[in-house]
């Protein structure tokens, strides 16, 4: 009976726990990366299934990082998103994380006023989805007076009460509402 070699599925951390080989390709990439001196962003993506080593990759990619000498290592921020609770305002804690690992990494003037502006970034991203769902309520709120407008006059009817000089500037004011909410749409 052979004796079997049980390998939990965990990413690696370091090159000497490679046994499939992924630190030429590790290496390969922190090069690519290194070479590139453009003005423009670059972004670059290592896509696979659940279990194919894509955390083992970039683990082993950080550690050919760490072996530069400081004056050309990159600031290396991992962010993962599935930490986070609050989904809604993912992109203010995405900015917020950059801001403060930045900070942290450096205490230069330079990067401090860097993670002032990311942080900034972060919370008017957040603050413009809230407006924009507050806007939203607002442009409904027209429809909502329309409906209980008719409501109040139906209520009023059923109940047999004789306010006919509340119920007539609540219908009216109604079929106002009614009007200025159409319009919006259309408009």
């Amino acid at each position: 009976m052979e004796n079997f070699e049980f390998i939990p599925d965990i990413s690696i951390e370091k090159s000497e726990d490679d046994r499939l080989g992924r630190i030429v390709f590790a290496q390969q990439l922190k090069k690519s990366l290194s070479n590139w001196h453009e003005k423009e962003s670059l972004v670059a993506a290592l896509r696979g299934k659940w279990g194919e080593g894509k955390t083992s990759v970039l683990n082993l990619v950080k550690e050919q990082f760490n072996s530069v000498d400081d004056a050309h290592k990159p600031t290396i921020i991992d962010f993962n998103p599935w930490v986070y609770s609050n989904k809604n305002n993912i992109s203010n804690q995405f900015y917020e994380h950059i801001a403060n690992e930045i900070k942290y990494e450096s205490k230069n003037y330079k990067n401090s006023q860097a993670a002032k502006k990311l942080k900034l970034y972060g919370e008017l991203l957040n603050l413009t989805s809230e407006q924009q769902t507050i806007n939203g309520l607002i442009s409904k709120l027209p429809l909502i007076f329309v409906l209980f407008g008719f409501s109040i006059n139906q209520i009023l009817s059923w109940i047999n009460v004789n306010i006919s000089w509340i119920s007539i500037p609540i219908y009216i004011l109604s079929i106002i509402l009614l009007l200025v909410s159409l319009s919006r749409v259309c408009l």
